[in-house]
């Protein structure tokens, strides 16, 4: 690759994007964890939402990316994008992970590296679009007591929140965790 202005070689471009997995997976798994109601389920909302909003990534519906739902007397966010592509006319494809940790545990690897993952493969997909727009959608609630109940966010995203047909989905869960 030429060294003109403006390019950064290949090697430091997966240099810099490993080192923002490397802060954003510390960000997210912190010591108070990030189950569903906790102020480490709030923060983590946020940053992601932050981040999201930092990278240029457009609301998936309306002028937020976070999308707000109500379950069982539970308030629940589902966190939303959209990428452009380079046509429009095809259904898009949907990147997902969820946020929420099972339990009041760190979750690096359930499910803050799926989460850091997801976010830098939307910055590459911001600087060179993918031939479908890409929704990148990080779900609330996923974790039980939630898991497989109504109040699941993927589930809310796919009856309540989804505009259009999906061409097909990667959602991404446990990157990286050991599992015997």
């Amino acid at each position: 690759m030429a060294r003109g202005a403006g390019v950064v070689p290949r090697v430091w471009r997966e240099t810099l994007l490993i080192d923002q997995i490397r802060q954003d997976v510390p960000a997210l798994a912190t010591a108070e964890g990030r189950e569903v109601g906790t102020p480490g389920h709030d923060a983590a909302r946020q940053f992601i939402a932050h981040r999201l909003a930092d990278l240029g990534v457009r609301a998936y519906s309306g002028d937020s990316l976070e999308l707000q739902y109500t379950r069982d007397g539970l308030e629940f966010t589902n966190i939303v994008g959209r990428l452009p592509g380079k046509n429009p006319d095809l259904d898009p494809v949907l990147l997902g992970a969820h946020y929420d940790t099972c339990g009041p545990y760190p979750g690096a690897g359930d499910n803050a590296a799926a989460v850091a993952v997801l976010l830098s493969a939307a910055s590459q997909l911001i600087e060179h679009p993918a031939e479908r727009d890409i929704i990148v959608a990080l779900f609330d609630a996923e974790e039980p007591p939630f898991f497989l109940e109504p109040s699941m966010g993927s589930i809310r995203f796919y009856e309540d929140q989804r505009r259009e047909g999906i061409h097909c989905a990667v959602v991404m869960d446990l990157v990286g965790h050991d599992v015997p």
